[in-house]
């Protein structure tokens, strides 16, 4: 979400609206299909959390293997659909020159699709490991190293040319292999069988079941505000970028509860392994809790914050403190 933050913020300050709703129709609905591939590979929590508490070296190699067997199947049914998206999306009444603009940028992130996924597949093992500050800190460094790379490919510098708001897209695509590179340098499972280990279809069958309906659900979720971006954009391109840079906010505060969800999911785990009734249910107190409450103080946050996060990114116009068109709707 940070990354997409940046993306959203950096292209509205270099390019203006046009381009932010330019990127925005392909960035949302690269978001749609991205949380869809998120909950299944998500599946894979439980049963790697069960390996971990078991201390199972084997399995957990033998899951991280059906882990890359799902990110390879989801990315190559997903990436297709984000690649053609500006052929298959004209007929909805978005504008061509708009279409045409983000193609670059869509079709950036269309193969972004394959990396980022990687990424939640470690994520997914480190959280279930319970070592989620290992995420955390690779994350946090490259954000500045997303925010160089597109200034750099959107403006150009020395032999770079400048790619616009494709830029922004390739931005995305170096930084998520980056980030994938040091995540499996980091992830890497050691075990001294010289054994081969045998793919086990029948535990793939067993992740997808469990992560086909989270896939489905957080498509439910956010599919129904990110796939607005499109009706935003057969409105024009001002109400598309308003739209996309509340979503961009939006999608920060959803990321507390998605979060707390993966953190529930592997304690919930680790207490059906270990057969413990009453972590089971301090588990599902505590979610709730953790739940309602963060809801609350994400709720009174945006509220605070609304209008000076519009500013921060658009700025007053020049000679007055008048709100434009623009950040009222925002």
């Amino acid at each position: 979400m940070g990354m997409s933050v940046t993306d959203a913020a950096m292209v509205a300050r270099m390019f203006g609206a046009d381009a932010l709703a330019a990127v925005a129709v392909g960035s949302d609905l690269y978001s749609i299909l991205y949380y869809f591939g998120v909950g299944i590979i998500s599946g894979l929590a439980p049963f790697y959390t069960a390996a971990v508490v078991r201390a199972d070296a084997i399995a957990q190699l033998r899951l991280q293997r059906i882990g890359w067997v799902s990110v390879v199947l989801v990315a190559a049914l997903l990436m297709p659909i984000v690649w053609s998206a500006p052929d298959w999306l004209r007929p909805m009444g978005i504008e061509p020159a708009l279409l045409a603009q983000g193609r670059g940028y869509t079709q950036a992130m269309a193969v972004t699709l394959l990396p980022m996924l990687g990424v939640v597949l470690y994520r997914t093992m480190l959280t279930a490991a319970e070592r989620p500050r290992v995420f955390l800190c690779v994350t946090l460094a490259m954000l500045p190293l997303n925010a160089a790379f597109n200034y750099v490919l959107m403006k150009g510098a020395g032999p770079i040319p400048g790619l616009g708001v494709t830029g922004a897209g390739v931005s995305s695509l170096l930084v998520a292999t980056a980030i994938l590179g040091v995540l499996a340098i980091i992830g890497r499972i050691k075990t001294t069988t010289s054994s081969p280990i045998r793919f086990n279809w029948s535990e793939l069958f067993a992740v997808m079941r469990v992560g086909l309906p989270i896939g489905i659900t957080a498509v439910a979720e956010v599919g129904v505000y990110l796939g607005a971006t499109i009706y935003a954009a057969t409105l024009g391109a001002t109400d598309a970028a308003a739209h996309v840079l509340v979503l961009r906010v939006a999608g920060v505060a959803y990321a507390i509860p998605m979060a707390l969800l993966q953190a529930s999911m592997v304690r919930m785990a680790r207490a059906e392994t270990l057969a413990d009734p009453a972590l089971q249910s301090a588990v599902i107190r505590s979610s709730i809790l953790l739940g309602l409450g963060s809801g609350l103080l994400v709720f009174a946050g945006l509220a605070a914050v609304a209008n000076p996060l519009s500013t921060a990114f658009l700025g007053y116009p020049s000679g007055g403190g008048r709100l434009t068109g623009f950040q009222r709707r925002c």
